[in-house]
């Protein structure tokens, strides 16, 4: 991993969680290089679990990071002029989600990535709710295409499901389908 200002941090504050004993994945543009694809992200994003609020808050405040926002849903921080993204799991799905990340090295440092599924479902509902947002739609077809004929169909479909967008998910699917991979 090159030392841009962005995977240095990244290393950091997974080394930080870790050692905290909080409960975290990394989720957005970062997590998609070990899920098929690299693509360049100028914020860092993790999911971490609704009990580990104070706790990164606490983390946070010791590094000195400038905190952007804090919601039920999300808090946000500046931290060595990156933005640091925390995404609150607090609903079951969501810390199913956190539940089946799985450990990948990056630079010799271990970190919990969400599965390729579960990035789908995060992506989905961050264009759902906001359609301008096209590089999650992007995001989607490239998480299929890099992952075609390992996914699990039914439980990305169930994220699409919960949206009542299941036409959506056909058309991604056919979509993938028809791409050279």
């Amino acid at each position: 991993m090159a030392g841009s200002s962005v995977q240095l941090l990244l290393l950091t504050l997974a080394q930080a969680l870790s050692s905290a004993g909080i409960e975290h994945a990394l989720i957005g543009g970062l997590a998609l290089a070990p899920r098929g694809f690299p693509r360049g992200t100028r914020d860092v994003d993790f999911l971490i679990h609704e009990s580990a609020i104070d706790q990164v808050r606490t983390l946070m405040q010791a590094r000195s990071a400038e905190p952007i926002l804090e919601s039920e849903e999300f808090s946000s921080y500046m931290d060595s002029r990156v933005r640091v993204n925390f995404q609150h799991a607090r609903r079951p799905i969501s810390q199913e989600m956190l539940a089946r990340a799985d450990s990948v090295a990056f630079a010799g440092v271990a970190i919990p990535v969400l599965q390729a599924e579960d990035l789908i479902g995060l992506k989905f509902q961050a264009y759902h709710n906001n359609p301008r947002r096209l590089q999650d739609h992007v995001d989607i077809q490239r998480l299929l295409q890099a992952n075609w004929g390992k996914l699990d169909l039914d439980r990305v479909l169930g994220y699409f499901v919960l949206f009542d967008r299941e036409k959506d998910f056909k058309r991604f699917l056919e979509l993938a389908a028809t791409e050279d991979r």
